[in-house]
């Protein structure tokens, strides 16, 4: 439910400017530890209503600033303006990302943690 577009609590057919969306949500989970309309101390009927309200009230913009997530303002905007049927620019939001990356002096690479680790023999195999 967290992770859902707004569309999915209406029960709209989705699309998929709707999984892009779930993206967003889960980049403010990545980059935060938190998704703010989640609280865990309600129950779960009770933030289903809450998550649905504060998702049909927020824009992209207003989102980002509540989750001090403002680098991913213009990555999300570009996502909630996609209609329905729009085949969304991949090249431009990968931009986005990566221009937010090299704004917080970060370089994107493929040095990723679990490749290092898999390397040195820390992951145990998988056993079936």
């Amino acid at each position: 439910m967290a992770f859902s577009s707004k569309n999915a609590f209406m029960e709209l057919t989705l699309s998929r400017r709707d999984d892009l969306i779930s993206v967003i949500y889960l980049l403010i989970y990545l980059a935060t530890g938190d998704i703010p309309f989640v609280s865990k101390s309600r129950s779960l009927e009770d933030q289903v209503g809450r998550i649905k309200r504060l998702k049909n009230r927020f824009t992209p913009k207003q989102f980002c600033l509540l989750s001090k997530t403002q680098y991913l303002t213009e990555f999300s905007e570009a996502i909630y303006n996609l209609s329905f049927e729009e085949k969304p620019d991949y090249g431009l939001l990968r931009f986005f990302l990566i221009k937010n990356l090299m704004q917080q002096d970060l370089v994107p690479n493929n040095d990723f943690d679990w490749i290092k680790k898999l390397k040195s023999g820390k992951f145990n195999k998988l056993k079936d």
